[in-house]
Formats: structure tokens, C-alpha cells, sequence
């Protein structure tokens, strides 16, 4: 008489053969009624276990392939600039004048045109200052013209009778008489030139 095999849920009652002796076991039996080995806790792969790995290989790729094209999308931007630092010193902020230590060389503030005493001219004028030497004349007279006194000048004592040949004197306007000229020469002196003093200018003899 053949034995009827065993139906599927007859099979489902049952699990795994014993790995040492291969004694039946019933499902849920944790150790082997023959020979006592384990056979409630084996581990058993899921026959499916390679579709979930190869799902995690794929977005892994795909992530690593966005963050490649972004970043050579960014190095090959033509609008993309590189700032380099620059050596110069920065412009002054707007609303302030540099100062002189900041001004370039050479440039320097406006200068005053200086009167010129005609040679064969007789006169009297206001003597503001003096000196030997003839830049610093000239100097004095651009201080004096920034001070705001008018027509201000430098001659030369040499070719002028009744001066020291030696020196350069910073004048002041030419007027027709003393009075006129010591009048400006008291008022200069409320701008620095305390010793102004009026002169008369006469042609070399």
C-alpha cells in the first residue's frame, strides 16, 4: 500500500530537519528530540534578500551621479568669476575727502597765481614778510593768498632802489599813498602778519 505523501499545510507544520541527526521537528520545537541539538533559532536567508541590496547599490549610484554633474556645472559657469585680492589700498568710503598722506604723489592742492611788481613802477604797497631766500618767499606768498589777502606778490630787492639786494619780500596791493597802505597793513595782522608794515616801491636808479 503506497503512503499518501504529505498535503502542504501538513508540511507547513512542520519545519526544518535537524542539522545534526536530520530528525524531523515540529514548527516552534526548539531543540532535536533525538539528539538535543538547536533547531528553534537557525537563521535562514531570505530567498529575496538580493532585490532589497541591489535597490540600495542603485540610489546610491544615482546620488553620487547628481552630485558629480552638479558640481561640473558649476566649474564650467562662464559667468562664474574668481576675486582676487588686490594690493591697493581701498577708496575712501563715499562722503570723505582722502587725506594728504592718501593723496597721490605729485598731486597736490591748487596753487595761487602771484602779483608781479612792475620794474619801472612807483608805488607804495604792504610789506608782509621777507626772507633770502626766494622759495620760501614764494611759499609765504601762496599762505598768504590762502589767508584770503588780495594781489599778493614776491619782488626781488635787487631790482628796486632802497631794498637789501639780498632779499625777497612777500608785498601786498600797490596803493598811491602811505595812508592808504597802512590802513590793509592794520588789518592784516588780525591774519597772521602782525608785522605788515606800508613801503614805498621806487624803480632801480
Amino acid at each position: 500500500m503506497l503512503e499518501t505523501p504529505p498535503r502542504p499545510a501538513e508540511q507547513a507544520a512542520h519545519q526544518a530537519p535537524c542539522p545534526r541527526c536530520g530528525a524531523p521537528s515540529e514548527r516552534g520545537q526548539l531543540a532535536c528530540l533525538s539528539c538535543g541539538a538547536a533547531v528553534g533559532l537557525q537563521w535562514r536567508r531570505p530567498s529575496n534578500w538580493k532585490v532589497p541590496a541591489v535597490l540600495v547599490a542603485v540610489i546610491v549610484v544615482a546620488i553620487g551621479a547628481g552630485i558629480g554633474v552638479g558640481l561640473s556645472t558649476l566649474t564650467a559657469d562662464p559667468d562664474v568669476t574668481v576675486t582676487v585680492p588686490s594690493s591697493q589700498p581701498p577708496p575712501p568710503p563715499p562722503g570723505r575727502l582722502a587725506s594728504p598722506a592718501e593723496e597721490p604723489a605729485g598731486q597736490t592742492g591748487s596753487s595761487e597765481e602771484l602779483e608781479e611788481w612792475p620794474a619801472d613802477e612807483r608805488g607804495y604797497t604792504v610789506i608782509l614778510s621777507s626772507s633770502d631766500d626766494e622759495q620760501a618767499a614764494q611759499a609765504e606768498g601762496q599762505r598768504a593768498a590762502e589767508r584770503g589777502i588780495d594781489e599778493v606778490g614776491v619782488l626781488s630787492g635787487r631790482e628796486h632802489a632802497g631794498l637789501d639786494p639780498n632779499l625777497f619780500i612777500v608785498f601786498a596791493d600797490r596803493y598811491d599813498s602811505s595812508r592808504d597802505a597802512r590802513e590793509d597793513a592794520d588789518d592784516y595782522a588780525s591774519q597772521g602778519y602782525g608785522d605788515a608794515y606800508p613801503r614805498l616801491i621806487e624803480p632801480p636808479r
